[in-house]
């Protein structure tokens, strides 16, 4: 969607849909991904932050792509070398990138990202996800998500933080090198813990 007119229009039906669907189903989830081909520019960021805003009592899950095995997504991004095949599948999950982004550097792809996730688990957030939330249960799991996002928006400044000051690691998020960094080494091991 494009912030037009029209995407606007589509953005108010969708919201309406999800005020209706509220009015008997007191717990929702959405799903969001961002980081498609089809994403470029500030409108996608845009419109997934007012759709956030105006269904505060949603639980929101903001995905990026991974290109999981022999999905179309994969073939796709694996016929153009866009997968980071040195990644370990175990990353294959936000908050990494296991693949190259078509229209945003992975600098700018990761400082949207937490612009993103800070809308989540903004304070103004939050108190409006609990205010209009209809089931007290749910009520009570906004603030146990948020603390669990704000760790991986830690995580993904550590990793900006990387792209910014490490050209191997920059390299690497960008297709440019195939080495996997020391960071993933690192904790690739720790995971591993004794099965190392």
């Amino acid at each position: 969607l494009k912030q037009t007119g029209s995407a606007a229009d589509k953005l108010v039906k969708i919201v309406e849909r999800f005020d209706a669907i509220h009015e008997f189903i007191p717990i929702i989830q959405a799903n969001l991904l961002f980081g498609l081909d089809s994403d470029r520019g500030r409108d996608p960021v845009d419109l997934n932050k007012e759709f956030i805003s105006r269904t505060p009592y949603v639980s929101h899950t903001l995905n990026i792509p991974a290109p999981f095995g022999e999905t179309p997504l994969y073939r796709r991004y694996m016929k153009k070398g866009r997968i980071l095949s040195s990644l370990p599948f175990t990353f294959y999950c936000k908050p990494y990138l296991a693949t190259t982004i078509r229209h945003y550097h992975s600098i700018e792809f990761y400082e949207i990202l937490i612009e993103l996730f800070c809308h989540m688990t903004s304070v103004p957030q939050q108190f409006r996800a609990v205010r209009t939330s209809k089931s007290w249960i749910f009520k009570g799991y906004h603030p146990i998500r948020d603390f669990v996002l704000k760790g991986m928006i830690r995580t993904m400044r550590h990793i900006l933080h990387q792209l910014k000051t490490d050209s191997k690691f920059r390299a690497f998020h960008e297709g440019e090198n195939y080495v996997l960094p020391e960071y993933y080494h690192g904790l690739y091991e720790a995971l591993l813990g004794p099965y190392k």
